[in-house]
């Protein structure tokens, strides 16, 4: 599987330099990683990412020297751990 990825990504950034070789406009696609991380904020705020992976694809145009416009498409998902078995037993409610 990360040959297979590794392999499309070489073969869409050569796709991608070629696209700027040949004129102004440009197609390209790239993999999307996240790693998971805390933030600590002042006032006690605190942020948790998790990790997720996933992948973008984009379309760009030079107009002129002076304005580029571009589009691009991101679609990610979010790696949830497996809770363990202590953790899912006490997150259970009771049966009634």
């Amino acid at each position: 599987m990360i040959w297979k990825s590794l392999f499309l990504a070489v073969l869409l950034a050569a796709l991608s330099a070629a696209a700027q070789a040949q004129g102004r406009s440009e197609f390209y696609a790239a993999p999307v990683f996240t790693d998971s991380k805390n933030y600590t904020f002042e006032g006690g705020t605190n942020v948790r990412t998790d990790t997720g992976w996933g992948f973008t694809v984009g379309f760009a145009h030079v107009f002129n020297p002076k304005l580029t416009g571009a589009i691009e498409l991101e679609w990610t998902t979010t790696i949830t751990p497996r809770p363990s078995s202590r953790e899912s037993a006490t997150a259970m409610p009771p049966r009634a």
